[in-house]
């Protein structure tokens, strides 16, 4: 089976904050019953966090078209430093293998309260 990667994409949130990153495939691909991995890890290549769909933090919305969202919790990001990552999904199911995404991803420091 041959899967297109998705194009790259990089996104930047503020440490602290609570994220839904969006992916979904350039050319329609059905995922129905897909086991999926969201990697973060730093520019060096240190795993800082990991996300998968047998833990819950990877939904597929619409399976028919290939959309999923990794969910990023507060506790997830109030713990990394502000600086770039580099992240990346794979299907992990058994000979299925593949990188479906890659990219940046940078964490912001908040601004300080205005009010």
């Amino acid at each position: 089976m041959s899967v297109a990667l998705m194009p790259q994409e990089n996104w930047s949130i503020v440490r602290g904050q609570a994220a839904q990153l969006i992916f979904t495939f350039a050319t329609v691909q059905g995922i129905t019953g897909w086991a999926l991995r969201f990697r973060l890890n730093k520019v060096d290549g240190t795993a800082v966090l990991t996300k998968t769909t047998a833990g819950g933090s990877i939904t597929i919305t619409d399976a028919t078209n290939g959309v999923f969202k990794v969910a990023l919790a507060v506790a997830d990001t109030s713990t990394l430093d502000e600086k770039d990552y580099i992240y990346d999904v794979w299907r992990t199911d058994s000979g299925a293998e593949a990188c479906l995404a890659r990219g940046k991803g940078t964490l912001v420091q908040p601004m300080a309260n205005l009010g």
